[in-house]
């Protein structure tokens, strides 16, 4: 049995990041809830791991990000 790995890079297209398969919902939620943290607690650092290459998801929510820090 042979393994091949697929590498991938990106490509500088976002349609394949963003686009109508992406859980609209689940990012929102994510949203509100850093913006909930960061509200009831400034101090507060909300971290999380972005494989998808999503590029607003370290920008502030009310810049229009997904507000991790």
């Amino acid at each position: 049995m042979k393994l091949e790995l697929q590498q991938m890079a990106f490509t500088g297209n976002y349609n394949g990041c963003f686009g109508f398969a992406t859980d609209v919902d689940a990012v929102v939620y994510l949203m509100l809830v850093n913006d909930l943290i960061h509200g009831l607690c400034p101090e507060a650092i909300t971290i999380g791991e972005d494989v998808s290459g999503m590029p607003t998801f370290c920008i502030p929510v009310e810049d229009g990000g997904v507000g991790f820090d």
